[in-house]
């Protein structure tokens, strides 16, 4: 009984040890990052951030869990998969049409003509990994 009360404290511990050092470099981070391009720039990734990753999981978070849904009944893991990438490709173009039809329709936009492609490449980078991971 003690020992099972040593793990649970010794987990505990460690569990504790990965959320509270992410989220303090990430504090120290915003004030680094505040500094360095000043808010308003912060301020304009920051809403261009949050809406790519609502953007990423309207558009792929379905995915990931239709495959935790369907995958054990599934009698070919690779016909699955395919269905899956397929799935994914077309999830993504829908994305980016949805990112760039928003930039341009936005007259105070926050993103130059710049920019878009660099949102681009973040919302498929933050969309593979929602995906695969």
């Amino acid at each position: 009984m003690i020992k099972n009360n040593y793990l649970l404290i010794a987990d505990s511990f460690k569990y504790a040890l990965t959320k509270a050092l992410p989220g303090i470099i990430g504090f120290f981070s915003v004030i680094i990052i505040v500094k360095i391009v000043g808010p308003e720039e912060y301020g304009k990734y920051s809403i261009l951030l949050s809406f790519i990753l609502t953007l990423s999981a309207f558009c792929v978070g379905w995915l990931n869990q239709a495959l935790l849904r369907y995958y054990p009944g599934y009698n070919s893991t690779q016909e699955l998969e395919n269905h899956a990438m397929i799935a994914l490709v077309i999830s993504v173009i829908i994305g980016v049409s949805i990112l760039i039809t928003i930039s341009l329709l936005i007259r105070n936009n926050i993103l130059s003509f710049v920019q878009i492609p660099l949102s681009i490449g973040l919302f498929v980078a933050v969309s593979l990994f929602q995906f695969l991971s």
